[in-house]
């Protein structure tokens, strides 16, 4: 099927079914078909979106040419709001296109993005998208990695009050929070909590390892003690 000259294609992959991949021609110039196409995927099912969108966010992601306008970014704006998308933890470049001019005529922009919903980020623990560099296509190739574990039980990170008193933890979280992210400011909020938690995460592993076990053991050897004092409540060994 050949691509319009002036169109924009979506590329969606439903995680809910194996290899099953959607291609929708978006022939409106405007680009409002993207925000339609986006508004009707079911959020309760695994969504994952990556490619060329065609559209950027903010005049942030856009150097070079004509300004970028309201119009151009406020539809996919509230389709991404709508949709309760988010971008993956990014590494390599910021900006995927570029028109190949050089010097001062050149125009580079982040035109193509990975956007998952929260169903799919409770299936897989760790993903995250790295940026290539081109080759024969101006637009630069996306490497989308994620672990997944089919035999997972909802192990979700759970932070505890004593990883603050984790030597080094107040400097950990500043340096990770101020490390610099290019991008809308929900872009930039998105990326530098999926860092933090990667951070947190680790020092949890590191220092308190599987401490939800070891508060289990505690429990019930507190309660053990306590049945035994309802049976000996004279017992001074208790």
């Amino acid at each position: 099927m050949a691509r319009p000259a002036r169109g924009k294609k979506l590329v969606t992959r439903d995680g809910s079914k194996a290899a099953r991949v959607t291609e929708s021609e978006i022939e409106e110039p405007s680009g409002n078909y993207l925000s339609s196409e986006l508004t009707l995927k079911d959020p309760a099912r695994q969504l994952l979106i990556k490619g060329d969108v065609n559209n950027v966010l903010s005049h942030e992601e856009k150097q070079g040419g004509l300004p970028v306008s309201l119009n151009e970014v406020e539809g996919f704006r509230m389709a991404i709001d709508e949709c309760q998308l988010e971008h993956l933890l990014c590494q390599g470049g910021f900006f995927t296109w570029n028109d190949r001019q050089l010097g001062t005529y050149r125009i580079s922009a982040k035109l193509d993005r990975v956007l998952i919903n929260g169903e799919w980020l409770k299936r897989f623990e760790e993903i995250f998208v790295t940026v290539l560099t081109e080759s024969i296509s101006n637009h630069c190739p996306l490497l989308v990695k994620w672990e997944y574990h089919s035999c997972r039980t909802n192990r979700y990170f759970k932070f505890y009050n004593m990883l603050t008193e984790a030597v080094g933890y107040k400097d950990l979280v500043q340096q990770s929070w101020r490390m610099p992210v290019k991008g809308t400011k929900q872009f930039q909020l998105v990326q530098k909590q999926q860092r933090l938690k990667r951070e947190l995460k680790l020092l949890n592993r590191d220092r308190f390892a599987r401490v939800d076990i070891q508060v289990q053991a505690y429990r019930e050897e507190m309660e053990h003690i306590q049945a035994e004092l309802q049976v000996q409540p004279n017992d001074e060994q208790l």
